[in-house]
């Protein structure tokens, strides 16, 4: 048994190796969702010829936290806290693994390919002449367009493989949106793909503990409604009605 507890960490669980690169292009991106309320990023993507790494984080506002509903009937007020850590999604082209990392953990997806349909239709962006394809990624359909005057398969987020680089890319609903707003070529600056030191994980194993905490986070509420409610007197009943858990939709539905 304890043989088989020690192969299962070893397969979900490893340290990173360091792999840093010389970026040698540079592009701005206005970066906004409209999920679970309208988002805006600062978003910047690095490339060369082996590695690319896309970096993204909330907007600076005045205040830290959101209005996401008032509740006049209870006088309640609900906040939700933005998030502005950085993210990072880390492409290493030759060996087809990307990377997102968060403050929280490292997450490795291997074979990251997206199947493009290459559409014979284009456009300027810029001073570059753009092409259209079309996707189909974890629940979105998506319309991209790329310049093949820049002959690398880089793109914003997790976008990736199509025959030069992405300057625009959002879904039909039109929930997320990438647009190129500064593009520098050349560009010199050395980056950080990797530390070395991330404890690194799989998707589906960051999915499975995301599941966990919640239902853990459900039946912590369960027990403290039924304690609550023990706790009141003969004369005053209290009933508690609780609302399941909803799990924000992302950028990712499936």
């Amino acid at each position: 048994m304890k043989r088989s507890i020690i192969v299962l960490l070893v397969l979900f669980v490893f340290k990173g190796y360091s792999q840093n690169f010389t970026s040698k292009g540079k592009v701005e991106f206005d970066m906004i969702t409209n999920i679970d309320g309208f988002q805006e990023y600062n978003a910047i993507l690095y490339f060369n010829e082996e590695y690319s790494k896309f970096t993204f984080k909330h907007k600076e506002t005045k205040s830290d936290t959101i209005i996401t509903s008032i509740d006049e009937k209870n006088s309640s007020l609900h906040v939700r806290k933005i998030d502005t850590s950085s993210n990072s999604i880390f492409l290493n082209l030759k060996l087809r693994e990307l990377y997102t990392l968060t403050p929280k953990a490292t997450v490795l997806e291997k074979n990251n390919s997206l199947s493009w349909e290459l559409i014979e239709e284009q456009k300027a962006i810029g001073k570059l002449i753009c092409y259209k394809a079309m996707c189909n990624f974890r629940g979105r359909s998506y319309i991209a367009w790329y310049s093949p005057e820049i002959p690398l398969p880089y793109g914003p987020w997790k976008f990736n493989g199509l025959p030069g680089l992405i300057l625009e890319v959002y879904d039909t609903k039109k929930e997320v949106y990438f647009s190129m707003i500064n593009i520098v070529v050349p560009y010199n600056e050395n980056k950080t793909g990797l530390k070395g030191n991330e404890e690194i994980i799989s998707r589906d194993v960051l999915k499975k503990q995301t599941d966990e905490s919640l239902k853990r986070r459900d039946k912590e509420l369960e027990e403290r409604a039924k304690r609550i409610e023990a706790s009141s007197g003969k004369e005053v009943s209290i009933k508690i009605n609780r609302i399941e858990q909803v799990r924000n939709k992302g950028i990712e539905l499936d």
